[in-house]
């Protein structure tokens, strides 16, 4: 077991609460951690989070529970719970203007409006939805919409939840995700948790918002 000096601890604890501070380009910006369920990865958690990134995106940080995160890293399990944040690269040096994070924003939304949007959030509509859409040519293996959670000029969050093999059973997972507009810089955040009834989507709507509020709210000029 690993034994903390009461400094470390302070540490440790405000850098989750308040956020630890990034080099984005020419500015610092400070990312806390979206639940109190998880940490900041280590140098083997961020190359694990870093093949995740699709091309010409940067990872800035991730967070997941530590031994869950071991077990996942050497195939032993699935990671529960995790987030990371990106950038796109050949935006991080520039000063991005507003009408390009609209402009992002917009064609995200155009996507999203394709997809199935789940209401009631029970398994039986998702399962529902996802047969309907695995129907429809071109449509196979989408997930399904849990539509706009919210959309202001420098936040704009949306969630999707999807459904994979995992081992002799189907899994499903809710993805939330954001565009947040801070500094100048144009960040995506993630924020995955496996579904588990209705309540773990009303948990990851108000956990998304939270933590774009408190991203926007630390990095106040």
């Amino acid at each position: 077991m690993t034994k903390f000096t009461p400094l470390a601890v302070v540490i440790i604890f405000c850098s989750t609460i308040f956020g630890q501070s990034y080099k984005i380009g020419e500015e610092m910006i400070k990312i806390p951690s979206p639940s109190k369920n998880i940490e900041k990865v280590d140098k083997a958690g961020s190359e694990y989070f870093a093949k995740m990134v699709t091309k010409d995106n940067r990872l800035i940080t991730a967070f997941a529970a530590g031994s869950e995160l071991k077990d996942a890293i050497q195939g032993r399990g699935l990671l529960p719970e995790f987030a990371f944040v990106t950038i796109y690269t050949p935006t991080e040096n520039k000063k991005s203007e507003q009408k390009l994070f609209d402009m992002t924003t917009g064609n995200f939304k155009n996507s999203l409006s394709i997809l199935p949007v789940v209401t009631g959030n029970s398994e039986k509509e998702i399962d529902t939805k996802m047969k309907e859409m695995s129907q429809q040519k071109g449509y196979e293996g989408l997930p399904v919409s849990i539509g706009e959670l919210f959309s202001e000029s420098d936040r704009y969050g949306f969630g999707l939840i999807s459904s994979f093999p995992y081992g002799d059973k189907e899994i499903k997972m809710i993805k939330t995700g954001i565009f947040i507009y801070v500094k100048n810089k144009i960040l995506t955040l993630y924020l995955h948790k496996l579904y588990d009834g209705k309540s773990s989507v009303d948990w990851m709507k108000k956990t998304t918002k939270e933590w774009a509020e408190k991203i926007i709210s630390l990095n106040k000029a």
